[in-house]
């Protein structure tokens, strides 16, 4: 990213210098006639180059000391800039030497070829129709529209996911860690159940081993002689109401049942089509089905798939069971979403009253599973302000080269006007070269986007459609940007007196 601000900084640079090369070439002219070797005349753009390279670079080490505590807020990363890193300051070293070189070459190699008889005779033209840069500008404006486009897919695929149906519903959902194994689990999680049972505000307790962003359990088994691997959740009878995971096949679990406890397991759907099986499987025998926790189980019913992991993975095979030699790591709690704040200190205070040693760390699910993509929402954030900062500095360079065609155009304009030409006419006239350029940056930016984010999106099991409107969302922005850039230029000169215009020079 740091690299195509910079190669837009650098365009910036070159496009102006061609720009201003008509007001400089009498001065290449006057010198060559007073002996200066085109040699020279190279090293003194060059030297301009990394004069304005050296400033910018200093001013750009103070902003990044200034930001940078920002940054590593931003990142979640504590980051030093140290001017006595030997292997920084070569970094620096070579990078003012890269910028100098790339934005200073072909300036000078340009502009010191200007043939002196020429230029003083006003024959002289840069570049014909000068179409390196205007390939330039579509360069730069392509990248802009690439990080546009960027900006806008990485938004949308996180708002997806943060807010996509899990299946269940983890809103108003507590999670309260019990920090213990075996049966001191087992009581502490029932004595809280019937603790807070009394408390109107508390709507369901469950207790599982394992609350999903906290952690999970993967057993391997056997069918048809064939190795299965499934998630494997310890529940109780309230599990399924807590969560509010719907039932599409058979029942629920019978904490009162003692084969329940021993034989019976609740799969989803994704479990069943593992197998081959039908979601009318439940409650029937599945002969072949042997080895690990579903040793002598039998299936008596169906959820629908829901999503226990990010969004980044495929829902897998998920078993829930009640046997109790496995562990009760977590406690669920679903509350009123009237008096959270309260419900919170209530049950802060019922967990230190059953258990004073234990810490009690309460997450609520819903931010849980946003914490997932913590990451996406990072880079979201770092897209965006790099789009900001890309979109600018397209914006200056074209704004430059918009005062210079105005400037160069102010003859024309004044006779134009001088002949009836009205002042939205002499805006079409002006906009219209620029506007063209960035509709072609659009039709080379916008493959190259697709492209990435497909690249991109194949890292998630669930995401967004790619289609049309964002990348003509990203487009229609860019446009309007580069429309608004220039319009006042022109606008200026359009207003202005054609008499000033034609006595100009």
């Amino acid at each position: 990213i740091a690299l195509l601000v910079m190669t837009i900084a650098c365009i910036n640079f070159v496009t102006m210098a061609i720009g201003r090369s008509a007001n400089r070439s009498k001065e290449v002219g006057v010198r060559k006639v007073l002996g200066a070797f085109r040699t020279q005349l190279m090293g003194q753009f060059w030297g301009e180059a990394f004069l304005l390279a050296t400033v910018a670079m200093g001013l750009g080490i103070v902003l990044a000391e200034l930001f940078l505590p920002t940054f590593c807020d931003l990142i979640g990363k504590q980051l030093v800039l140290s001017l006595t890193d030997l292997g920084l300051v070569s970094g620096l070293a070579g990078l003012l030497l890269l910028v100098t070189v790339a934005a200073g070459s072909y300036p000078a190699v340009v502009l010191s070829r200007f043939e002196p008889v020429e230029v003083l005779k006003g024959r002289f033209r840069v570049g014909g129709k000068n179409f390196f840069t205007k390939a330039l500008v579509v360069l730069q404006f392509g990248l802009s529209i690439f990080l546009i486009c960027a900006a806008l897919i990485l938004t949308n695929q996180i708002q997806f996911m943060v807010s996509s149906n899990l299946g269940f519903r983890p809103e108003q959902v507590a999670i309260l860690p019990t920090f213990s194994n075996g049966e001191k689990a087992e009581i502490i999680a029932e004595r809280f159940r019937s603790r807070v049972a009394e408390n109107p505000d508390i709507l369901s307790v469950s207790a599982t081993s394992g609350a999903f962003t906290h952690g999970f359990d993967v057993n391997s088994f056997h069918y048809n002689g064939e190795v299965k691997t499934a998630f494997v959740y310890r529940i109780d009878a309230k599990y399924l109401e807590t969560l509010q995971i719907p039932l599409v096949e058979g029942r629920n679990l019978d904490e009162g049942s003692a084969d329940d406890r021993d034989h019976a397991m609740i799969v989803n759907e994704a479990f069943l089509r593992a197998l081959g099986l039908p979601v009318s499987a439940a409650d029937k025998p599945i002969p072949g089905l042997e080895g690990g926790v579903v040793d002598k189980m039998n299936i008596v019913g169906v959820v629908k798939d829901f999503h226990f992991r990010s969004l980044r993975e495929e829902i897998g095979p998920a078993i829930m069971f009640m046997k109790k030699d496995w562990p009760l790591d977590d406690i669920l709690i679903r509350v009123a979403p009237a008096k959270i704040p309260a419900t919170v200190e209530y049950l802060r205070h019922v967990w230190k009253e059953l258990s004073p040693n234990t810490p009690f760390q309460l997450t609520f699910m819903d931010e849980d599973f946003q914490r997932l993509y913590e990451g996406e929402m990072k880079w979201s954030r770092i897209v965006s302000y790099s789009t900001l900062f890309a979109v600018l500095l397209a914006s200056l360079g074209l704004f430059g080269l918009a005062t210079l065609a105005v400037t160069n155009r102010t003859k024309e304009i004044g006779i134009r006007k001088v002949l009836g030409a009205t002042g939205g006419g002499m805006i079409r006239l002006v906009s219209t070269e620029f506007l063209q350029l960035v509709l072609i940056a659009n039709l080379l930016a916008w493959p190259a986007a697709y492209f990435a984010a497909s690249k991109f999106l194949e890292n998630y099991a669930y995401h967004i459609q790619l289609t049309p409107w964002l990348f003509l969302l990203a487009g229609a922005g860019a446009v309007v940007i580069a429309f608004l850039t220039i319009v006042g230029q022109i606008v200026r000169a359009a207003r202005a007196n054609p008499v000033e215009a034609l006595r100009y020079e």
